[in-house]
């Protein structure tokens, strides 16, 4: 939204508008965007690739075409190959009538198993069974002496110098036989299941039914053959081995016979040492008892030494308890005499005496139980000596017997091991015969192969719609990088785009008729498109240059044949029917314009009157009109120098004061700097570029030099411009095309 006016600061009246200021005005305004951007930015990219590809339609139908007919040609030459699947089912664990897994190894029931199985399939030994069997190796289909080869494998060995291959082996043969067979077979698993689909290809049905199922019999007569083989190896090997076995049973068992006669060893290793072990336990429980006993005689020693009357033993002992209770009632006395009387008193110290018998009676009885402790412990700890003396010599026989024993149980262990290894290989020698006369198969057909109805390959109708499919795709490809990489000028919009420069008008292409009198085309049909597009290229150059009364224009292109010389002499055609005009040859190295308006190769012209060798009388009126011509005359041999004169100045403001217009048809500018001398004394520069030929960057350095040389350019005049075609596939909404004659017929 437009924001509200605000009056500038100071104003006295709020309502007044400030003053107009015409450059604040034009930058306030949008950049100002050309016809081109307008165009470019209104038009989807999807459009313009679709016109790129409506473009080269014929050239992309043409390409489908070719390559879909060779495709369906090549389709229809090739043999049809048949296909024939045989499904086999294979056995999870084969059942054995004895277990003999050390022969045939575990077999397992997981993936890898079936996989293993499956390739076993492919493996060349059930390859070499069905070609064998079959007799592959003469079958047309498969003998490289029956197969002829293509005709450029000939041609490339006879420009190769390579001689004639000579006959082939049978294991030769056979082995290619081999290499195509293994090509044709295909061995799938069905997932989740014990089923494996074998298949094979051939051009016979028959013989593709023929060798699948020839694959699952031999897939299982090898797999009987291999484990029957494995059987009989098996049996020969255990054989020889039990006899090694039964040797070395029969020396081990001698060895220790010899053994238990050297030591004198008559019983078994139990009864032999069942005396010497009763007595180490004997001993040792004794040995137990007589610690306990100096233990605790040991004790009530150390206790009776501590206090003589806490000692256990002296404690339970009858006359030592007779004599403390004596002794406690002596001093009971005492205590009740002490009481009464004084230590003078007769009876005080009678009593005084008896205490103390009493209390040396005690110690005498104490004394006397401690004196037999002590003997008790030394007998004691000598009987513990004695026992452990004994229990140690019983140990050294136990021991040397141990010895024995040990080397004892070495002879009986390897008679042990010789006698079980015998038995076992015994056993597994007599079910390898059993399993060598009983075979069970690893696997059966559950549906045998059937002969093909109809062909696998080629499948014509998918991989003819995949060539048209992909070469429609390839040619739109190609014509989309064709579009990308074409640099040339294709439309009135693209003039600005790509050049920089403003467009003058787009002249229509001619046609075959129209060729013949385009010189004078203007003359002979006013009312063309090409002489509409003539006036308005004269139109855009009065526009350019209104204040110049007596113009010199000179039109150049980049490369030759782009149709400068046929805008200059219909351009000045135009304007000569209003004003003086003069038309110029200035191409003094290859001019045309003598020719192609019939003017007499001897005639003079531009060369003779810049060598001051003719005057204006070189210049000569143009038949059926009145325009004036000066041809280019006889060619000079350097005409740039001629061109750099001050002569060449003077002769056109000599010609300009005689002439309203001047029109100069300049050498190319590519090839040759002439343009540039003439177009720095001309008012302006058209520039002629052929549509859909010139490329956009040539014509972009010729425009960079002109600039630099500071030739003043009028625009570019787009020739050979098919509006049609542009309004067609590149959305150039020209109309030119409908300013014909028949545009004034039908608008009377």
């Amino acid at each position: 939204m437009n924001k509200p006016f605000t009056p500038p600061p100071g104003s006295q009246n709020p309502n007044a508008f400030p003053a107009y200021d015409p450059y604040a005005m034009q930058a306030m305004m949008p950049p100002e965007r050309s016809l081109a951007d307008i165009a470019r930015d209104a038009t989807p990219e999807i459009v313009e690739l679709w016109r790129g590809l409506m473009l080269r339609k014929w050239m992309i139908l043409g390409i489908a075409a070719l390559v879909t007919g060779i495709t369906v040609f090549v389709l229809m030459r090739m043999t049809p190959i048949y296909r024939s699947t045989a499904v086999v089912l294979i056995e999870q664990s084969p059942s054995h009538v004895v277990g003999i897994d050390q022969v045939y190894g575990a077999i397992t029931s997981n993936r890898e198993y079936y996989t293993t199985q499956a390739e076993f399939l492919k493996s060349q030994d059930v390859a070499l069974r069905v070609i064998r069997k079959l007799g592959l190796t003469t079958h047309p289909e498969f003998d490289p002496r029956q197969r002829r080869s293509p005709v450029w494998k000939q041609w490339l060995a006879g420009l190769a110098g390579q001689a004639e291959p000579k006959a082939a082996s049978d294991s030769v043969i056979e082995r290619r036989v081999l290499g195509t067979f293994g090509k044709r077979l295909s061995v799938a698993p069905v997932r989740n299941s014990q089923l494996v689909q074998v298949s094979f290809e051939s051009e016979d049905p028959e013989l593709a039914a023929a060798v699948a199922n020839a694959i699952a019999a031999a897939y299982i007569d090898a797999d009987m053959d291999a484990r029957f083989s494995m059987t009989q190896q098996a049996n020969i090997w255990l054989t020889g081995r039990l006899s090694e076995l039964k040797t070395n049973l029969d020396a081990s068992e001698r060895a220790l016979q010899a053994y238990r006669e050297m030591h004198g060893i008559a019983d078994t290793k139990g009864l032999a040492m069942g005396g010497q072990s009763k007595q180490i336990e004997e001993l040792t429980q004794r040995l137990v008892e007589a610690r306990i006993a100096r233990t605790q005689a040991e004790e009530s020693l150390k206790a009776s030494r501590v206090d003589r009357y806490s000692a256990p033993a002296v404690i339970r002992d009858v006359a030592v308890a007779s004599a403390r209770q004596a002794e406690a009632a002596a001093e009971q006395k005492f205590a009740e005499i002490r009481q009464k009387y004084g230590p003078a008193f007769p009876t005080y110290k009678q009593a005084e005496q008896e205490l103390e018998a009493a209390r040396a009676n005690s110690r005498r009885a104490a004394d006397a139980v401690i004196a037999s402790m002590d003997k008790e412990f030394r007998t004691a700890k000598a009987a513990e000596q004695a026992l452990e003396d004994a229990l140690a010599r019983a140990r050294g026989g136990v021991q040397q017997t141990n010895r024995k024993e040990i080397e004892l149980s070495n002879y009986e262990r390897e008679v042990e091991t010789n006698r079980h290894l015998y038995e076992t290989f015994l056993a597994r020698v007599k079910e390898t015969d059993v399993a060598g006369d009983i075979q069970t198969a690893v696997a059966r057909v559950v549906d045998p192969a059937l002969p093909g109805l109809v062909p696998i390959k080629p499948q014509k109708i998918q991989i003819g719609l995949l060539a048209l499919i992909g070469s429609l795709a390839g040619a739109s490809l190609l014509a989309i990088l064709l579009n990308r990489m074409d640099n040339t000028i294709k439309t009135t919009d693209a003039v600005e785009e790509k050049l920089g420069v403003p467009l003058l008008g787009a002249l229509p292409k001619l046609t075959k008729e129209q060729e013949l009198k385009a010189p004078r085309l203007m003359l002979f049909e006013p009312q063309s498109a090409f002489s509409e597009a003539v006036r308005t290229v004269n139109t855009g150059v009065l526009l350019s240059s209104l204040d110049e009364p007596h113009k010199v224009i000179a039109i150049t292109s980049s490369l030759p044949q782009e149709g400068k010389s046929t805008l200059a002499t219909n351009l000045a055609l135009t304007q000569s029917q209003t004003k003086r005009v003069l038309l110029i040859d200035g191409d003094l190295r290859r001019p045309v314009l003598a020719k192609r308006l019939r003017v007499p190769e001897t005639t003079v012209g531009l060369t003779e009157f810049l060598t001051h060798a003719a005057g204006l009388d070189a210049i000569k009126p143009l038949e059926g009109s009145g325009l004036k011509v000066l041809v280019a005359g006889k060619l000079p041999p350097n005409p740039l120098e001629l061109l750099s004169t001050d002569r060449f100045r003077e002769t056109l403001a000599t010609l300009r004061a005689q002439f309203d217009l001047i029109v100069i048809d300049c050498p190319p500018l590519q090839l040759v700097s002439d343009a540039l001398v003439i177009g720095s004394n001309a008012t302006g520069m058209i520039y002629v570029v052929e549509a859909n030929k010139t490329p956009a960057p040539l014509v972009r350095k010729n425009i960079k030099r002109m600039r630099e040389a500071n030739v003043p350019l009028f625009g570019v005049a787009l020739n050979g411009h098919d509006h049609a075609r542009a309004e067609r596939y590149y959305g150039d909404y020209t109309g030119y095309e409908k300013f014909g004659p028949e545009y004034y017929v039908t608008s009377r």
